[in-house]
């Protein structure tokens, strides 16, 4: 009887393969290779894309970078298409055709699938000659749109020669990969047009530009960029740059801060801190945590948004200072005694020693002798 695949028995590969071929021996059978399947019981046909199949490795076996896909038929793995005979899976360079973004991602970094359905590099970057790298924009690369320049280096646009220039106002740094502010001292101008054309809230000063001080504008600490001037935020390297706004002021920790002792009650003033005081229900600084109304004034805290004495504490000198209830001080609760040592309650709205307790002191209530 002649063999056939899986029929008849066999002792070598070459009893297979003189009858089929590109077929083996394997348990006293004639089976298809590696990477072959059979169209009929007398032929073994190579795998290829599209090709029935049930497992991963039957595909991976004959068509590298490919898989059995949900159709039991091979295909290639993402980021790779199928070339024209089906025999190979290549991967996607930019150009090539693609169904989703991640065929061409897969392939190629940074690049997507666009809505014609091919691969292209994301805003930003550029095709390399062959296709297989999406590179990043630098300063003096090809452009088509501010964006594909603005995407990669901030502060770029598409210049008329169509490559990435750097803004006015910024110059070429760390070779082609930034933008940097030029600081304004270094910026010639003839008049306010001129730089306010690159940097808002700017003039033209003694040729210059430079941050429009008598409106209320600073510059940053590299001097490129100018914002309003607000206490707690404007940046500084020193008192001169405060003081120009606020007389009462100083550099602290690299931010302009009110002197010691007072406190921003507005972006560009300081004032003296102080307390709500009950006896002429003025309320005290605003405030939103206990921690803020401390910085300034000692045994104090925060109460229905005004700073106001802890318990145990009142107002003097018009709520400048919070200090220590005392045997005699006016109260309306206990609580207002609590900082009396021992035992002293609310008596007749002054604090006094509890039963059974006898002053010490102005501030100490002890068990009586008797």
């Amino acid at each position: 009887m002649r063999l056939q695949l899986g029929v008849g028995s066999c002792g070598s590969d070459w009893e297979c393969q003189s009858v089929i071929g590109d077929s083996r021996c394997e348990d006293g059978l004639c089976h298809c290779q590696q990477g072959y399947y059979n169209t009929s019981l007398v032929r073994c046909v190579r795998r290829q894309i599209r090709s029935y199949c049930t497992t991963d490795d039957e595909c991976a076996e004959s068509v590298t970078n490919s898989y059995c896909g949900p159709q039991k038929t091979c295909q290639c793995l993402s980021g790779y298409q199928a070339s024209q005979d089906l025999e190979r899976c290549v991967l996607r360079t930019i150009g090539d055709s693609c169904a989703i973004n991640s065929d061409c991602a897969n392939a190629v970094q940074n690049s997507v699938c666009d809505t014609r359905g091919y691969c292209v590099c994301v805003s930003g970057y550029y095709g390399t000659s062959n296709g297989s790298v999406c590179q990043r924009r630098h300063v003096g690369d090809p452009c088509s749109t501010t964006s594909d320049c603005s995407s990669a280096v901030p502060n770029s646009r598409c210049g008329t020669d169509r490559t990435c220039q750097c803004d006015d106002g910024f110059a070429e740094g760390d070779n082609g990969r930034e933008c940097v502010g030029i600081p304004l001292e270094e910026i010639p101008c003839q008049s306010t047009a001129e730089c306010r054309a690159i940097t808002p809230y700017t003039i033209c000063r003694n040729g210059v530009c430079a941050c429009d001080v008598d409106n209320g504008y600073a510059a940053d600490n590299e001097g490129t960029t100018c914002a309003l001037f607000t206490l707690e935020a404007t940046e500084c390297v020193s008192d001169w740059k405060c003081v120009q706004f606020v007389n009462v002021s100083q550099c602290l920790q690299g931010v302009c801060s009110c002197r010691r002792g007072m406190y921003p009650s507005s972006r560009t003033t300081c004032d003296t801190p102080y307390v709500t005081v009950p006896a002429t229900s003025t309320p005290g600084m605003p405030c939103s945590s206990h921690d803020y109304c401390l910085m300034y004034i000692a045994n104090t805290q925060c109460f229905q948004d005004s700073c106001a004495c802890s318990q145990g504490y009142h107002a003097r000198d018009d709520g400048l200072v919070c200090l220590r209830n005392g045997l005699g001080s006016e109260c309306q609760t206990a609580q207002d005694c609590q900082a009396i040592t021992g035992e002293a309650e609310c008596i007749g709205q002054r604090c006094e020693c509890a039963k059974d307790s006898v002053p010490d002191d102005r501030f100490d209530c002890v068990l009586g002798k008797f």
